[in-house]
């Protein structure tokens, strides 16, 4: 008689893996959360099914005949194969990978984080982080959190963050500009850039009407953080974004330059590809975003 795969029952070959791996229908029930009766049944279904004895009985034991230890040879494998992926199943529905901006993740993200794990500990969430995050996430990527200058990367994605800069400076400085009076006359500030262009401190100027061309850029970075760190140093006046400052305004290791109100320079902006909405991704999503209103 010839037997289709899809005619062997799963149940039946389970129960078969278990007798012949422990060598007893009872120890075999005991892995399966079953009684000793069922796993009798469910292997003299396979044998009826085969067509062939798959075990001898001997007392409490059961012994692998011929045939029965060429099937497990086949059948073990095979379902230990099942298993592992569906535990990689299981890990992979239980984390989400998020990349994100290096500066929002250790300024923003990161300290808010025991909140999410609080709440979800069964999540396991990976961070990617990136210096400029792009709305092509990689295979492996479920999620990308990041900044755009003029309205949403794409339109599905959901804004998480408004980026309202300002102009900060130490104390040290801020005494310095006072000194000089130079408090609120920026062409006279040692302005540190970070931005390509410096087009952050270009719209800055332009929305207070001022000539972008008459500010002096007398440092520049790579970063959002270099520059923030150059400012507590005393080297000048950056350009910040409030989210990614909050520490140091609250320290007074930065201060806002009275008069300068901050403005809308951007937004970040938290994309999912369609591939990867399952319920893990989605709450994070739902935490980022009630997080992200909270502030």
């Amino acid at each position: 008689m010839q037997i289709g795969a899809g005619t062997l029952p799963m149940n039946a070959l389970r129960a078969f893996d278990a007798a012949a791996r422990r060598g007893s229908f009872k120890q075999a029930a005991e892995d399966l959360a079953v009684t000793p009766g069922a796993v009798s049944r469910q292997v003299k279904l396979l044998e009826e099914r085969l067509g062939v004895a798959l075990f001898r009985r001997r007392n409490n034991a059961v012994l692998l005949t011929g045939p029965g230890l060429a099937l497990h040879r086949a059948v073990a494998p095979a379902l230990d194969s099942i298993v592992r992926a569906a535990e990689a199943v299981s890990r992979s529905a239980a984390e989400v990978v998020l990349t994100v901006a290096v500066s929002l993740a250790v300024r923003w993200l990161i300290p808010r984080l025991e909140g999410f794990q609080r709440r979800h500990p069964g999540i396991e969430l990976r961070l990617s982080t990136a210096k400029d995050p792009r709305a092509e996430p990689a295979a492996e990527v479920d999620a990308v959190l990041l900044y755009a200058r003029d309205g949403p990367p794409r339109s599905e994605a959901e804004l998480v963050l408004r980026d309202l800069s300002q102009p900060v400076c130490s104390r040290a400085t801020l005494e310095a500009l006072e000194r000089r009076r130079a408090v609120g006359r920026p062409a006279l500030w040692p302005i540190i850039g970070a931005a390509a262009g410096d087009w952050d401190w270009r719209r800055w100027a332009e929305a207070g009407g001022l000539d972008a061309e008459a500010l002096g850029i007398a440092h520049r970075f790579d970063s959002d953080d270099a520059a923030i760190e150059a400012a507590i140093a005393g080297l000048g006046v950056t350009l910040a974004s409030r989210l990614l400052i909050e520490s140091e305004l609250r320290t007074g290791q930065l201060v806002a330059l009275p008069g300068s109100a901050p403005i809308a320079l951007g937004g970040y902006w938290l994309l999912i590809p369609p591939r990867a909405r399952r319920r893990s991704v989605e709450r994070f999503r739902d935490w980022l975003l009630e997080t992200a209103r909270a502030d």
